[in-house]
Protein backbone atom coordinates (compact mmCIF):
# COMPACT_ATOMS: atom_id res chain seq x y z
CA UNK A 1 0.00 0.00 0.00
CA UNK A 2 2.76 2.63 0.69
CA UNK A 3 4.80 1.86 -2.49
CA UNK A 4 1.28 2.27 -4.19
CA UNK A 5 1.17 5.45 -2.80
CA UNK A 6 4.84 6.60 -3.46
CA UNK A 7 4.12 5.48 -7.15
CA UNK A 8 1.26 7.81 -7.20
CA UNK A 9 3.08 10.73 -5.58
CA UNK A 10 5.91 10.52 -8.12
CA UNK A 11 3.87 9.92 -11.08
CA UNK A 12 1.76 13.23 -9.75
CA UNK A 13 5.14 15.56 -9.68
CA UNK A 14 5.90 13.96 -12.82
CA UNK A 15 4.73 16.75 -15.36
CA UNK A 16 2.39 15.45 -18.40
CA UNK A 17 3.30 15.86 -21.77
CA UNK A 18 1.10 17.80 -24.20
CA UNK A 19 0.08 16.12 -27.21
CA UNK A 20 0.11 17.96 -30.70
CA UNK A 21 -2.38 18.07 -32.53
CA UNK A 22 -2.18 16.23 -35.30
CA UNK A 23 -4.95 16.82 -38.25
CA UNK A 24 -3.72 13.89 -40.37
CA UNK A 25 -3.84 11.24 -37.31
CA UNK A 26 -7.89 12.65 -36.91
CA UNK A 27 -8.31 12.42 -40.78
CA UNK A 28 -6.76 8.55 -40.70
CA UNK A 29 -9.07 7.83 -37.99
CA UNK A 30 -12.00 9.12 -39.67
CA UNK A 31 -11.14 7.94 -43.23
CA UNK A 32 -7.94 5.36 -43.04
CA UNK A 33 -10.62 2.66 -43.63
CA UNK A 34 -12.71 3.76 -46.15
CA UNK A 35 -10.30 4.72 -48.83
CA UNK A 36 -8.84 1.46 -50.33
CA UNK A 37 -10.51 2.22 -53.29
CA UNK A 38 -9.34 5.63 -53.98
CA UNK A 39 -5.88 4.99 -53.09
CA UNK A 40 -4.51 3.83 -56.73
CA UNK A 41 -5.62 7.21 -57.94
CA UNK A 42 -2.92 8.56 -55.52
CA UNK A 43 0.18 6.52 -56.44
CA UNK A 44 2.08 9.53 -57.67
CA UNK A 45 1.73 11.21 -54.37
CA UNK A 46 3.56 8.57 -52.52
CA UNK A 47 7.52 9.48 -54.25
CA UNK A 48 7.01 13.31 -53.47
CA UNK A 49 6.11 12.69 -49.90
CA UNK A 50 9.91 11.27 -49.75
CA UNK A 51 11.48 13.81 -52.07
CA UNK A 52 9.56 16.70 -50.27
CA UNK A 53 10.97 15.41 -46.55
CA UNK A 54 7.13 14.55 -45.13
CA UNK A 55 7.51 11.97 -42.82
CA UNK A 56 3.76 11.19 -42.88
CA UNK A 57 2.46 7.77 -44.21
CA UNK A 58 1.03 7.94 -47.47
CA UNK A 59 -2.74 6.35 -46.51
CA UNK A 60 -2.65 9.45 -43.56
CA UNK A 61 -2.33 12.18 -46.38
CA UNK A 62 -4.73 11.37 -48.68
CA UNK A 63 -7.07 10.70 -45.66
CA UNK A 64 -6.05 14.24 -44.88
CA UNK A 65 -6.56 15.52 -48.45
CA UNK A 66 -10.01 14.85 -47.97
CA UNK A 67 -10.45 15.88 -45.04
CA UNK A 68 -10.04 19.53 -45.81
CA UNK A 69 -11.66 19.22 -49.05
CA UNK A 70 -14.55 18.57 -46.95
CA UNK A 71 -13.79 21.40 -44.52
CA UNK A 72 -13.25 23.59 -47.65
CA UNK A 73 -16.66 23.11 -49.29
CA UNK A 74 -18.52 23.49 -45.57
CA UNK A 75 -16.54 26.33 -44.44
CA UNK A 76 -17.25 28.04 -48.39
CA UNK A 77 -21.16 27.02 -48.41
CA UNK A 78 -21.23 28.31 -44.95
CA UNK A 79 -19.05 31.86 -45.73
CA UNK A 80 -21.28 32.18 -49.13
CA UNK A 81 -24.37 31.81 -47.11
CA UNK A 82 -23.89 34.04 -44.37
CA UNK A 83 -22.22 36.89 -46.87
CA UNK A 84 -25.39 36.40 -49.17
CA UNK A 85 -27.67 36.93 -46.47
CA UNK A 86 -26.91 39.22 -43.88
CA UNK A 87 -23.18 40.64 -45.22
CA UNK A 88 -23.91 42.09 -48.43
CA UNK A 89 -27.53 40.75 -49.30
CA UNK A 90 -28.00 43.62 -51.98
CA UNK A 91 -24.63 42.87 -53.92
CA UNK A 92 -25.31 39.20 -53.48
CA UNK A 93 -28.60 37.89 -53.73
CA UNK A 94 -29.29 34.53 -52.53
CA UNK A 95 -28.72 31.74 -54.62
CA UNK A 96 -28.02 27.80 -53.73
CA UNK A 97 -26.53 27.17 -56.72
CA UNK A 98 -24.07 30.25 -55.77
CA UNK A 99 -23.38 29.19 -52.50
CA UNK A 100 -22.84 25.37 -53.56
CA UNK A 101 -20.55 26.89 -56.45
CA UNK A 102 -18.33 28.47 -53.91
CA UNK A 103 -18.12 25.94 -51.57
CA UNK A 104 -17.23 23.65 -54.18
CA UNK A 105 -14.73 25.62 -54.88
CA UNK A 106 -13.77 26.67 -52.10
CA UNK A 107 -13.47 22.65 -51.45
CA UNK A 108 -11.09 22.37 -55.00
CA UNK A 109 -8.63 24.61 -53.48
CA UNK A 110 -7.99 22.70 -50.68
CA UNK A 111 -8.03 19.73 -52.28
CA UNK A 112 -5.27 20.97 -54.80
CA UNK A 113 -3.57 22.85 -52.89
CA UNK A 114 -2.69 20.11 -50.48
CA UNK A 115 -2.62 17.45 -53.71
CA UNK A 116 0.49 19.63 -54.71
CA UNK A 117 2.46 20.60 -51.36
CA UNK A 118 4.88 17.70 -51.51
CA UNK A 119 5.62 18.66 -55.23
CA UNK A 120 6.08 22.35 -54.50
CA UNK A 121 7.87 21.41 -51.02
CA UNK A 122 10.32 18.80 -53.09
CA UNK A 123 11.12 21.33 -55.53
CA UNK A 124 11.76 23.67 -52.91
CA UNK A 125 14.40 21.19 -51.49
CA UNK A 126 15.62 20.44 -55.13
CA UNK A 127 16.44 23.92 -55.20
CA UNK A 128 18.22 25.00 -51.81
CA UNK A 129 20.18 21.24 -52.02
CA UNK A 130 21.40 22.52 -56.24
CA UNK A 131 22.28 25.80 -54.77
CA UNK A 132 24.79 24.45 -52.76
CA UNK A 133 25.71 21.07 -54.88
CA UNK A 134 28.70 22.72 -56.65
CA UNK A 135 30.66 23.50 -53.27
CA UNK A 136 29.72 20.08 -52.09
CA UNK A 137 31.35 18.14 -54.84
CA UNK A 138 34.52 20.74 -54.57
CA UNK A 139 34.16 19.93 -50.64
CA UNK A 140 34.11 16.02 -51.20
CA UNK A 141 36.73 16.48 -54.07
CA UNK A 142 39.05 18.06 -51.46
CA UNK A 143 38.16 14.91 -48.94
CA UNK A 144 38.93 12.28 -51.17
CA UNK A 145 42.21 13.90 -52.36
CA UNK A 146 43.44 13.64 -48.84
CA UNK A 147 42.78 10.09 -48.31
CA UNK A 148 39.36 9.45 -46.85
CA UNK A 149 37.24 6.76 -47.65
CA UNK A 150 33.72 6.90 -48.52
CA UNK A 151 32.32 6.61 -45.50
CA UNK A 152 34.26 8.50 -43.63
CA UNK A 153 33.02 11.27 -46.00
CA UNK A 154 30.01 11.14 -45.51
CA UNK A 155 30.41 11.42 -42.04
CA UNK A 156 32.38 14.42 -42.41
CA UNK A 157 29.72 16.01 -44.19
CA UNK A 158 26.87 15.99 -41.59
CA UNK A 159 29.30 18.28 -39.62
CA UNK A 160 29.91 20.54 -42.45
CA UNK A 161 28.22 24.32 -42.67
CA UNK A 162 26.27 23.24 -45.61
CA UNK A 163 22.83 23.77 -46.15
CA UNK A 164 20.37 21.94 -43.86
CA UNK A 165 18.60 19.76 -46.73
CA UNK A 166 22.19 18.25 -47.83
CA UNK A 167 23.00 17.54 -44.33
CA UNK A 168 19.58 15.88 -44.08
CA UNK A 169 20.46 14.02 -46.88
CA UNK A 170 23.76 12.59 -46.05
CA UNK A 171 22.59 12.05 -42.51
CA UNK A 172 19.77 9.41 -44.07
CA UNK A 173 22.89 7.74 -45.88
CA UNK A 174 24.54 7.47 -42.91
CA UNK A 175 21.83 6.13 -40.83
CA UNK A 176 21.41 3.57 -43.59
CA UNK A 177 25.02 2.20 -43.13
CA UNK A 178 25.05 2.94 -39.34
CA UNK A 179 21.83 1.46 -38.10
CA UNK A 180 20.37 -0.75 -41.00
CA UNK A 181 23.65 -2.53 -42.17
CA UNK A 182 23.49 -1.45 -45.94
CA UNK A 183 26.24 -1.03 -47.93
CA UNK A 184 27.77 2.10 -48.19
CA UNK A 185 27.05 1.97 -52.24
CA UNK A 186 23.97 0.69 -51.84
CA UNK A 187 22.56 3.72 -49.62
CA UNK A 188 24.34 6.53 -51.96
CA UNK A 189 21.95 4.15 -55.14
CA UNK A 190 18.93 4.36 -52.26
CA UNK A 191 19.09 8.08 -51.36
CA UNK A 192 19.72 8.83 -55.25
CA UNK A 193 16.10 7.21 -55.91
CA UNK A 194 14.41 9.30 -52.89
CA UNK A 195 16.44 12.56 -53.36
CA UNK A 196 14.48 15.49 -54.92
CA UNK A 197 17.58 17.14 -56.57
CA UNK A 198 17.84 15.57 -60.18
CA UNK A 199 21.61 17.08 -60.04
CA UNK A 200 22.33 15.94 -56.75
CA UNK A 201 20.98 11.92 -57.74
CA UNK A 202 23.49 11.82 -61.05
CA UNK A 203 26.08 12.72 -58.03
CA UNK A 204 25.25 9.85 -55.63
CA UNK A 205 24.78 7.49 -58.52
CA UNK A 206 28.48 8.30 -60.43
CA UNK A 207 30.06 8.27 -57.29
CA UNK A 208 28.32 4.40 -57.10
CA UNK A 209 29.24 3.60 -60.48
CA UNK A 210 32.71 5.09 -59.86
CA UNK A 211 33.84 3.12 -56.97
CA UNK A 212 32.08 0.11 -57.94
CA UNK A 213 34.28 0.01 -61.14
CA UNK A 214 37.08 0.95 -59.00
CA UNK A 215 38.07 4.17 -60.91
CA UNK A 216 39.59 7.05 -59.30
CA UNK A 217 36.90 9.38 -56.91
CA UNK A 218 39.07 12.63 -56.94
CA UNK A 219 38.96 13.04 -60.47
CA UNK A 220 35.30 12.11 -61.33
CA UNK A 221 34.16 14.87 -58.09
CA UNK A 222 36.20 17.38 -59.75
CA UNK A 223 35.02 17.10 -63.00
CA UNK A 224 31.19 17.10 -61.66
CA UNK A 225 31.52 20.27 -59.66
CA UNK A 226 33.44 22.03 -62.61
CA UNK A 227 29.80 20.19 -64.65
CA UNK A 228 27.76 21.88 -61.96
CA UNK A 229 29.12 25.09 -61.73
CA UNK A 230 28.42 25.95 -65.48
CA UNK A 231 25.16 24.74 -65.26
CA UNK A 232 24.03 26.80 -62.43
CA UNK A 233 25.52 29.78 -64.17
CA UNK A 234 23.29 28.73 -67.32
CA UNK A 235 20.15 28.21 -64.51
CA UNK A 236 20.45 31.72 -63.70
CA UNK A 237 20.24 33.35 -67.18
CA UNK A 238 17.51 31.46 -67.61
CA UNK A 239 15.65 32.47 -64.63
CA UNK A 240 16.51 36.33 -65.49
CA UNK A 241 14.56 35.82 -68.80
CA UNK A 242 11.93 34.11 -66.56
CA UNK A 243 11.18 37.28 -64.80
CA UNK A 244 11.14 39.13 -67.49
CA UNK A 245 8.86 37.42 -68.66
CA UNK A 246 6.82 37.46 -65.08
CA UNK A 247 6.78 41.28 -65.02
CA UNK A 248 5.07 41.54 -68.55
CA UNK A 249 2.29 39.11 -67.06
CA UNK A 250 2.37 41.38 -63.67
CA UNK A 251 1.72 44.47 -65.52
CA UNK A 252 -1.25 42.93 -67.86
CA UNK A 253 -3.10 40.83 -65.71
CA UNK A 254 -2.77 42.96 -62.59
CA UNK A 255 -2.23 46.43 -63.74
CA UNK A 256 -3.58 46.70 -67.22
CA UNK A 257 -6.70 43.86 -67.16
CA UNK A 258 -8.93 45.05 -63.71
CA UNK A 259 -8.58 48.64 -65.38
CA UNK A 260 -10.06 47.60 -68.76
CA UNK A 261 -12.48 45.11 -67.01
CA UNK A 262 -13.51 48.42 -64.61
CA UNK A 263 -13.78 50.85 -67.27
CA UNK A 264 -16.24 48.32 -69.49
CA UNK A 265 -18.30 47.38 -66.52
CA UNK A 266 -19.35 51.03 -65.77
CA UNK A 267 -19.96 51.95 -68.99
CA UNK A 268 -22.60 49.35 -69.65
CA UNK A 269 -23.82 49.63 -66.56
CA UNK A 270 -24.36 53.63 -67.32
CA UNK A 271 -25.83 52.32 -70.71
CA UNK A 272 -28.28 49.43 -69.33
CA UNK A 273 -27.59 47.36 -66.90
CA UNK A 274 -25.01 44.67 -66.10
CA UNK A 275 -25.33 41.42 -64.64
CA UNK A 276 -23.44 37.77 -65.20
CA UNK A 277 -25.37 35.39 -63.63
CA UNK A 278 -26.62 36.07 -59.85
CA UNK A 279 -23.89 39.28 -59.99
CA UNK A 280 -24.89 42.82 -60.40
CA UNK A 281 -22.69 45.92 -62.39
CA UNK A 282 -20.96 47.02 -59.08
CA UNK A 283 -20.44 43.41 -57.73
CA UNK A 284 -18.68 42.50 -60.69
CA UNK A 285 -16.08 45.53 -59.97
CA UNK A 286 -15.63 44.49 -56.42
CA UNK A 287 -15.31 40.98 -57.27
CA UNK A 288 -12.33 42.19 -59.76
CA UNK A 289 -11.05 44.93 -57.04
CA UNK A 290 -10.82 42.44 -53.61
CA UNK A 291 -10.62 39.07 -55.20
CA UNK A 292 -8.77 39.50 -59.00
CA UNK A 293 -6.43 41.52 -58.36
CA UNK A 294 -5.01 39.77 -54.76
CA UNK A 295 -5.37 36.70 -56.62
CA UNK A 296 -3.39 37.09 -59.42
CA UNK A 297 -1.02 39.17 -57.51
CA UNK A 298 -0.60 36.29 -54.67
CA UNK A 299 -0.24 34.15 -57.88
CA UNK A 300 2.42 36.24 -59.80
CA UNK A 301 4.50 36.35 -55.95
CA UNK A 302 4.58 32.33 -56.06
CA UNK A 303 6.09 32.20 -59.33
CA UNK A 304 8.22 34.73 -58.28
CA UNK A 305 9.54 32.88 -55.56
CA UNK A 306 9.21 29.72 -57.02
CA UNK A 307 12.17 30.88 -60.07
CA UNK A 308 14.44 33.53 -58.18
CA UNK A 309 17.21 31.52 -55.95
CA UNK A 310 16.80 32.39 -52.41
CA UNK A 311 20.73 32.68 -52.35
CA UNK A 312 23.06 33.69 -55.22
Amino acid sequence: MKKGKKEEKEKKGVPKRRRRFRPWVTAYRAFGGRIGRIIPAFRDLQPNLFKAGIRISFEAYVSLILLLFIIGFIAGTVGMYLTSTYLLPTLLPSSITLTLGVGLICGLVAFVTTYSYPSIRASGRAGRIDTYLPYLANYMAVLSASGLTMEQILHSLIAAPIAPEVTEEMRTIVRDIDLLGLDTLKALEDASEKTPSKDFSELLRGISETVRSGGELTPYLKKRATWLISQRAIKLREKLETLSLVSEVFVTFAVAAPLIAVVLVTIMGMLGGLALGPLAGPAVIYVVIYAGIPLVSLLILLVISSVLPKRI
